[in-house]
């Protein structure tokens, strides 16, 4: 069990279902199990069409159900645009919404490069898909990320049986949340997405992100005069306004983190973590990840 990771570029009009399958699908699912994950269920509906796998962190009862357990699944659908999907998962009732994870219409008609980065033993992974662009400052610009968190209960915190403490991070030109796979409101009406962003029943257990450096926006600035060259902020689900759910005071994200400006692609942030900075810093996030020590690069 170790962290691991690999990083893979698609040129321009190379992202076809049959490459998606061979390229990312088959390796996110490799690396997985690299990482220590368990597989549950590898389902193979429809061979290299419509193929989904659901793995649980390692160390876990392959058929446990637990708010701190995290599971996740891992689809693959060849229906045009070519996408892969996740989906946090709680047993076999409670299912997040899909979030793509990568598509073959993001690109914009560039260059797009994935990396991808898990640790089975601590439960999180991400994926981010970027496109070549000469006109930001680090040369690419993030089409989305998503990473598969925990979350890190304080020490107040003695609730059960309200919100997973697991969940989906997306992060994309628009959206900035985070979808626990299931949640209970203060009434114990039950919120959970269908599978695969079918529509939601019962309400949506959706928060949105927060930092105490960028606000909602996630986009921060060092003071011009500051000595410090780098500085991370824990990044927070925050209760949206009306939220049925907010009886749930939840710690930060452990598997993502803010970062002011001025980073560029690779910076290393503590050890073990690495900067992600794509796009134009005045608009979009720098986020912090951890990470394996080296990424495979794929041919």
């Amino acid at each position: 069990m170790s962290r691991v990771g690999f990083k893979k570029s698609f040129p321009v009009g190379s992202m076809d279902a049959t490459t998606v399958f061979d390229s990312l699908y088959q390796n996110i699912k490799t690396f997985l199990t690299a990482a220590g994950y368990v597989t549950v269920v590898d389902d193979v509906a429809d061979p290299g069409v419509y193929e989904y796998f659901y793995v649980i962190q390692a160390g876990a009862e392959s058929d446990a159900a637990h708010d701190d357990v995290p599971s996740w699944m891992i689809g693959f659908e060849a229906n045009a645009p070519v996408i892969c999907l996740a989906s946090a998962r709680y047993d076999d009732t409670y299912s997040s919404a899909g979030i793509p994870i990568a598509s073959s219409d993001w690109n914009g008609g560039a260059d797009s490069e994935i990396w991808f980065a898990a640790d089975g033993a601590a439960g999180w992974w991400w994926l981010a898909q970027m496109h070549v662009d000469a006109g930001v400052p680090s040369g690419y610009t993030l089409d989305t990320l998503t990473v598969g968190s925990t979350v890190r209960r304080y020490l107040a915190d003695r609730q059960t049986g309200i919100v997973a403490r697991y969940g989906l991070v997306q992060i994309d030109s628009t959206r900035r949340r985070w979808m626990p796979a299931y949640a209970i409101g203060s009434d114990g009406t039950e919120l959970f997405y269908g599978a695969f962003g079918t529509a939601p029943l019962y309400g949506s257990p959706v928060f949105d992100l927060f930092s105490p450096l960028g606000g909602m926006s996630l986009v921060a600035f060092r003071h011009p005069g500051s000595v410090l060259p780098l500085l991370a902020a824990p990044v927070f689900p925050s209760h949206p306004v009306g939220s049925p759910v907010s009886a749930a005071m939840l710690g930060e994200l452990e598997a993502i983190m803010q970062l002011t400006d001025g980073h560029v692609l690779g910076d290393l942030v503590v050890p073990g973590w690495i900067a992600l900075s794509t796009g134009d810093p005045e608009a979009t996030p720098a986020v912090a990840l951890p990470a394996p020590d080296a990424f495979v690069t794929l041919p």
